[in-house]
């Protein structure tokens, strides 16, 4: 057994077995409520684990569908549909599979670090309004209710009727379900809470399933016999702009999740370790592009599992790969359980995932920054409402270059840096002369930890930036983390007369005159 999966194998063992209880009910919700079958998360969390976890470049982030990619999928799936979901689903693994294409190109040629330098403004509102977004679609599911409205507003201005025409025995499932979600974290006794919060609702959604004796339209649907979920591409529409537009949009959200999520585990990874950026947005490509024509949605590396992958002290990737075969032996030796758990204990289980993503304080956080914060994050997430998620992110990045313009940013600064290097024994001085904004992170990143493999401590001058943003400072900050854990020290360097334009710590700074 050490041979095999190494000297950590107990631990690496111990966390897969519980991100399996994890990751089941909600790569099955999530396929669901992407407009996919069940089976589409089931066959996600499958190959995302075990072909995942072999090829990726991270060590402890944990594969599967996400609920960052429900708007996109059940969009695609709308579209390509007009009403009929199965030929909608067909159609979109084919705009999965050129997503897995453009995902494995992206990291070719070494564009998964540009996620770094993506306004977190613009971040925080898609997430908002996703997570606003899938609550809303839940609702119809969670109360037995039927949905008359299409888009986000019609059903928004139906919830009075999900409401007055609820089935009395799903309510009482969704309300048990967000209860046990909810008050779970408050749990004092630790044998209850070392069971999964969503295994502990689907439990108990399958009893009340059983009093109710709901019928098979409430309950989850799987075929008996595994191999008979595989779906295969509809490729009559490969060359039409719709399956062009799907394909891109759902890369580039899948790219920029997951390569953020990487980026966060690391800081929290105890061993300290530098996931490739590049080389594991390649291997989501290549499980994505595989996905796509068997028929599983969309993997990224899931920010949620791969926190509680660590909390349950996984030292490997192979708990990634464990946790993948677990839900592949599961499902093929209890595929009759599975038909038991109630719809609504998925929707409920979604509907906080989802409510995490659109915190109120979330809102808070992005006035609390400062104005130049807040009006791309409200753009992004209303208009995201309002029309689809890539306008929504187009518009907001429109917005937060909009915004740096009317403070005085000039167009081509947006481009350019200008940057002076001077060396004083083993100190060397960075002097930027221009704005320091989102786009610039990258470059000032790379130069930094070139200087940092020859000098203990690297000064980083911005006493005479006229604008240093947010985003910029946030991402510094995460850097300066990576190499004082290397043993360099990086400091900043700032005018008296640099003003915040808020109280936050790292609230966007104007130099005055």
């Amino acid at each position: 057994m050490n041979k095999l999966l190494g000297p950590d194998w107990k631990a690496d063992l111990s966390a897969g077995f519980t991100l399996f209880l994890i990751a089941l009910p909600l790569s099955v919700g999530i396929a669901l409520a992407s407009g996919a079958p069940a089976s589409a998360g089931i066959v996600a969390a499958i190959l995302g684990g075990m072909l995942g976890s072999l090829i990726g470049g991270s060590q402890v982030t944990i594969n599967g569908p996400a609920a960052g990619l429900i708007v996109v999928i059940l969009g695609a799936v709308e579209a390509f549909g007009h009403g009929n979901a199965a030929l909608g689903f067909q159609m979109t693994l084919v705009a999965i599979c050129l997503a897995g294409l453009l995902e494995i190109i992206f990291g070719a040629l070494k564009l998964g670090s540009l996620a770094l330098s993506f306004p977190n403004s613009v971040i925080h509102g898609m997430l908002a309004a996703i997570g606003i977004i899938i609550m809303i679609k839940q609702l119809p599911v969670a109360l037995g209710s039927s949905a008359s409205g299409h888009g986000i507003i019609p059903m928004l201005l139906q919830v009075p009727h999900y409401i007055a025409n609820m089935n009395p025995s799903l309510a009482i499932i969704t309300i048990s379900g967000l209860f046990v979600m909810i008050v779970h974290p408050y749990i004092p006794f630790k044998f209850v809470k070392r069971i999964p919060a969503p295994l502990m609702v689907v439990g108990l959604g399958i009893a009340w399933a059983s009093i109710f004796e709901l019928g098979p339209n409430f309950l989850l649907h799987i075929p008996s016999d595994f191999s008979k979920a595989i779906i295969t591409p509809d490729f009559s529409q490969w060359n039409s702009l719709l399956t062009l537009k799907w394909g891109f949009t759902i890369a580039i959200i899948a790219a920029l999740e997951s390569t953020l999520s990487v980026y966060a585990i690391d800081k929290i990874d105890p061993q300290k370790r530098t996931s490739n950026l590049n080389k594991d947005l390649m291997s989501k490509g290549v499980v994505t592009f595989f996905l796509g024509l068997i028929g599983g949605i969309p993997i990224i590396a899931e920010i949620v599992r791969s926190s509680a992958n660590i909390e349950e002290g996984a030292k490997t990737f192979r708990s990634n790969f464990l946790h993948g075969m677990f839900v592949l032996t599961f499902v093929a030796l209890f595929p009759s359980l599975l038909q038991k758990i109630p719809l609504a204990s998925l929707a409920s289980i979604l509907m906080v995932v989802c409510f995490r993503l659109a915190h109120p304080k979330h809102f808070k956080h992005a006035f609390h920054i400062g104005f130049d914060n807040a009006l791309p994050f409200l753009t992004t997430l209303l208009m995201t409402l309002f029309t689809d998620l890539l306008i929504g992110i187009a518009c907001g990045v429109i917005m937060e270059v909009g915004v740096k313009l009317f403070m005085k940013v000039g167009p081509m600064q947006f481009f350019k840096q200008d940057l002076q290097t001077h060396n004083s024994n083993d100190e060397v001085t960075l002097v930027i002369k221009g704005p320091c904004l989102f786009s610039h992170y990258l470059k000032i990143k790379n130069t930094v930890q070139v200087h940092s493999q020859n000098n203990q401590s690297i000064v980083l001058d911005l006493s005479i930036s006229p604008f240093v943003d947010y985003t910029f400072l946030e991402q510094i900050e995460r850097l300066k983390e990576d190499l004082a854990a290397q043993g360099t020290t990086l400091k900043l360097v700032f005018s008296q007369d640099h003003t915040p334009i808020s109280h936050h710590e790292y609230a966007s700074r104007r130099l005055a005159g």
